[in-house]
């Protein structure tokens, strides 16, 4: 079995066969504004976004702790009629952080991440 260190993060592979996981998040609660959502490795699980009903809207997470730069995670784009959208079970590597990048007139997301 193979032990791979990442920051604080852990992994072992293959799996033995018949353990149960679960999936343990955390959460940045309601964004809607850029914001640092982790600074330091973890994993991307999920974006979702909300809008306000009329006005479309779109959250970028980059691997950087400090600025909406660099490279990108994950992208959601929300129709404003649609109220809400996202992806879920993304499990994408952050080498150094999480930052949230938002826009739209009442735009709000919510990111799910493994610390």
């Amino acid at each position: 079995m193979a032990n791979n260190t990442i920051g604080r993060l852990t992994t072992n592979f293959p799996r033995t066969g018949n353990e149960h996981t679960v999936e343990i998040t955390e959460s940045s609660g309601l964004k809607n504004s850029d914001v640092q959502i982790l600074d330091n490795p973890g994993v991307l699980v999920a974006i979702i976004v909300f809008t306000d009903g009329s006005n479309d809207a779109t959250a970028i997470v980059y691997d950087n702790p400090d600025a909406a730069s660099g490279k990108v995670l994950g992208k959601v784009v929300v129709k404003g009629a649609d109220l809400m959208g996202g992806e879920l079970k993304m499990n994408a590597l952050a080498r150094t952080g999480l930052f949230l990048d938002i826009t739209g007139v009442g735009a709000e997301a919510l990111i799910r991440f493994i610390d």
